[in-house]
């Protein structure tokens, strides 16, 4: 990408996208479902901000996203899932940019019921644990710890289209910040 304006340089004009997405079962009962999502940009805010304030950016970044996701049957409709996440976000010069860096760690386990061939119902519970380095003197470094519970549902549509829905609870422990724990 190149900018026809003198006003703007850019730092890198190369953004780097990767995506990776395995399926693998072993046995009639076992999946493993391996999934990557690899970026390196600078503009494309909208990769680490999800609500959308922010549309453009000066700063390289890095953003992670590796997640496996262990699935076995116990049955006709029974199974049982473990997903471990991880995803990072580190900015080259944290001085330009709009956002901090992070690293989120978190492990979810699923009760699955299947309840038609393309819906799935689950009772989730999940650990996080996010640690937000701002480097600021306005706010300090912000960690905090998470517990959520819930019902969720997953239906096919087709092979590149997923529903999805859940409800649920969750509780925060933060250090750092000023932070209160709710």
């Amino acid at each position: 990408r190149d900018y026809t304006s003198a006003q703007f340089n850019q730092a890198n004009r190369i953004s780097h996208f990767f995506d990776f997405d395995g399926d693998f079962r072993i046995g009639p009962s076992w999946r493993i479902r391996v999934k990557d999502h690899f970026v390196r940009t600078t503009v494309e805010l909208q990769e680490v901000d999800q609500g959308g304030e922010l549309t453009f950016g000066v700063a390289p970044f890095v953003l992670h996203e590796p997640e496996i996701d262990m699935s076995v049957s116990l049955g006709g409709r029974l199974g049982v899932t473990v997903i471990p996440r991880y995803s990072e976000v580190s900015f080259d010069n944290l001085g330009e940019a709009s956002f901090f860096s992070y690293q989120r760690r978190s492990v979810e386990s699923r009760m699955t019921y299947v309840v038609s061939p393309p819906t799935t119902a689950y009772a989730y519970y999940e650990l996080e644990s996010t640690d937000q380095n701002r480097r600021q003197d306005v706010f300090s470094d912000v960690s905090y710890r998470s517990t959520s519970m819930g019902l969720g549902f997953v239906r096919t549509v087709n092979r590149a289209v997923l529903g999805r829905g859940a409800i649920g609870f969750r509780s925060m422990r933060f250090t750092g910040g000023g932070s209160k724990n709710f």
